[in-house]
């Protein structure tokens, strides 16, 4: 297809290094995914997830009873797999799940899943080997994206359906794309970029699908796009309000003191340093203002307050303000958490079941920032 294999173990030099151990914001986040950044791994969390996937191969190796990894899945969880059997459950598992449909993706929508799941594996509580994040890190690095169907998931037992369709991708049996729209299938992106095909060992197949990656992925870029539309929002509100002449003491700090909500208070501040100098303005409340101002007896004159769309600015973008501080701030929790099951935990010979796959938290979150962008776009129209 034209393209040239390509070093991996050096970063593109025209690209500054992100170097991954425990943090990555969602700034961070937005940049890796799209493109403006080189990933590279911390030596503390290639260490940790060798850690891991050590604990796993004595765990299976003494024979204990590990849900998904030497057992069935659902109904079948108390029958035990044999050993020469656990590579095929973990691709059956991934064969099982991958039955998405419809429009894939978008190509930062895909690459959002891939680096959101790569995160939670480099914690080192699942069990992977460090060869399936550096493959991961390399396909990030290289520029593409796994070929999701954008239909079909449950978020009650995590993103089991899009997550498989990018495993099968990992495994050269899916497909990636690149950002201008050339598609892999198959093999063909790992023989054009020289890098080899994953194979399912362990429990590699349900580290990868089990867990909120495509919904925590999806919203973390949601909340990097939402800061920027406030800003162009409250710009936009006091280009208005300049226009119109509003009166400014609808944003005066007394409001936000007697109704102390931290997005109000915000919102009253940069709006408030925004129109600071303008000479539009009605700068003081009318109370204050001449005589030939004031209202008179029979009630004609100058109005004493704005229409809504200029008196409650503060409000309604305090409020936007609060619904996207919850949203992000689940949102970076999320994306730092670990969001399988079971968790290996290093040195103990024995895996924990639980249910961190839940996706609720991310849920809410979005239908909170969903209902708040609504009133945004209401507002600026």
């Amino acid at each position: 297809m034209g393209h040239q294999t390509l070093t991996l173990s050096e970063p593109r030099s025209d690209r500054a290094v992100f170097v991954l151990d425990d943090a990555c914001d969602i700034a961070g986040f937005e940049a890796l995914v799209s493109g403006q950044l080189t990933l590279s791994f911390a030596p503390s969390l290639e260490q940790r997830v060798r850690n891991g996937h050590e604990t796993l191969c004595r765990a299976i190796a003494d024979g204990r009873h590990i849900y998904g990894i030497n057992t069935g899945f659902g109904a079948l969880a108390g029958r035990m797999v044999d050993g020469d059997d656990l590579p095929t459950l973990q691709k059956n598992l991934v064969y099982h799940l991958a039955t998405g449909v419809g429009a894939p993706l978008s190509w930062a929508h895909g690459r959002a899943l891939l680096l959101a799941r790569l995160i939670v594996l480099s914690k080192g509580y699942s069990g992977c080997d460090v060869t399936l994040l550096a493959l991961m890190r390399d396909v990030l690095n290289i520029g593409l994206s796994p070929v999701v169907p954008e239909k079909g998931t449950v978020g009650a037992s995590g993103d089991l359906t899009p997550s498989s369709h990018m495993a099968l991708a990992l495994m050269g049996e899916g497909a990636f794309i690149a950002k201008d729209g050339t598609r892999y299938d198959h093999l063909a992106a790992f023989d054009a970029f020289g890098m080899t095909p994953l194979v399912l060992k362990d429990r590699e197949g349900l580290a990868l699908v089990n867990g909120t990656s495509a919904m925590t992925g999806i919203a973390a870029l949601n909340a990097a796009k939402t800061a920027r539309a406030l800003n162009l929002g409250l710009r936009s509100a006091a280009a208005y309000a300049d226009i119109m002449g509003a009166r400014t003491e609808a944003y005066d700090a007394a409001f936000s003191m007697v109704r102390p909500h931290p997005g109000q208070t915000r919102a009253q501040e940069i709006l408030r340093d925004l129109l600071h100098g303008s000479t539009r303005l009605a700068d003081q409340p009318i109370a204050l203002q001449t005589a030939a101002g004031r209202i008179s007896e029979g009630g004609e004159g100058a109005w004493p307050q704005d229409p809504y769309s200029l008196r409650c600015l503060p409000q309604i973008f305090g409020a936007v303000f609060d619904a996207v501080a919850f949203h992000d701030d689940i949102v970076a929790r999320e994306l730092h958490s670990v969001t399988d099951n079971p968790l290996i935990v290093a040195d103990e010979p024995y895996a924990l079941h639980g249910g961190n796959f839940y996706g609720q938290h991310v849920g809410f979150a979005s239908d909170m920032i969903t209902t708040a962008l609504i009133k945004l776009g209401v507002l600026l129209e």
